[in-house]
């Protein structure tokens, strides 16, 4: 589970950092995120740990920079937009360990998120 939380700190702190100050484009990025999801590598019956790392990274590109321009709102929609295409179209009984650690992330961020859905202060990325 680890390893899954360093990889996720690695993709935000590369896609982050090379963001430029215009937004890209949501619904391509959207399509693309989809492409990944519904194009994902399966091993031995399993999904794989890099679809998944792939949409977040591809959602960190249109958050980061909606962020950055003070779309706050938009940046928040997009992850969970994201989150929960990626938790729907991979349960953790078909994922290889390492994937299953990343959704079992990634759950847990929807939880705590879900518990401020109501509540504007926290609903920024």
């Amino acid at each position: 589970m680890k390893s899954a939380f360093i990889i996720f700190a690695a993709i935000l702190l590369t896609v982050s950092t090379a963001v430029s100050a215009q937004l890209p484009d949501p619904s391509e990025l959207r399509a693309t995120i989809n492409l990944v999801i519904t194009g994902a590598e399966v091993r031995d019956g399993k999904i794989t740990f890099g679809p998944i790392c792939e949409a977040a990274g591809l959602s960190i590109y249109f958050g980061a920079a909606a962020f950055n321009a003070g779309a706050h709102e938009a940046c928040y929609r997009f992850y969970r937009k994201t989150a929960a295409d990626v938790l729907e179209a991979f349960p953790a009984s078909g994922a290889t360990p390492l994937a299953n650690d990343g959704l079992r992330l990634l759950r847990a961020a929807v939880a705590e998120a879900e518990l401020h859905d109501n509540d504007p202060p926290y609903r920024h990325c």
